[in-house]
């Protein structure tokens, strides 16, 4: 159930973030950062950083590489 109201309080920062980045684009900024720089990315349960996200990727890839499941 925590994790549940987790996920949605991601989902309403991600919308947030989009309405933020739409006002930013709606005054020409030269370059709006991504949603996902803003919030983060859901994976796992939790939230993480892209580069996170990216290294948990990673690490899981080589110990099923590992395994010999891929």
């Amino acid at each position: 159930m925590i994790e549940g109201w987790r996920y949605r309080e991601f989902l309403r920062s991600r919308r947030d973030a989009r309405l933020a980045l739409w006002i930013r684009a709606a005054v020409w900024a030269k370059k709006c950062p991504d949603i996902e720089e803003l919030t983060g990315v859901w994976s796992s349960g939790r939230i993480m950083t892209k580069l996170e996200h990216y290294r948990a990727t990673v690490s899981r890839i080589k110990v099923r590489k590992k395994r010999g499941q891929m």
